[in-house]
């Protein structure tokens, strides 16, 4: 998991998006491939815009498992 101090500048900043990636991978492991995830934060996350950070990382575990599946 990697949030940089350019897209994110405050601690708190960064600190809430990890626990946001953190939540989702934790709610979604079980159906995950036995595999490594690398999550790069590339534009800053506000607190109103988590529901769409959250709907991404679903949608792109969900794409991971099926085309593994294939």
């Amino acid at each position: 998991m990697v949030v940089g101090k350019k897209q994110m500048r405050t601690a708190v900043a960064r600190n809430f998006a990890k626990r946001i990636i953190r939540e989702e991978f934790r709610l979604h492991r079980p159906t995950l491939p036995a595999m490594d995830f690398v999550v790069r934060v590339t534009k800053a996350i506000n607190r109103t815009e988590a529901h769409v950070v959250r709907d991404e990382l679903i949608y792109l575990f969900q794409k991971t498992s099926r085309c593994l599946e294939s």
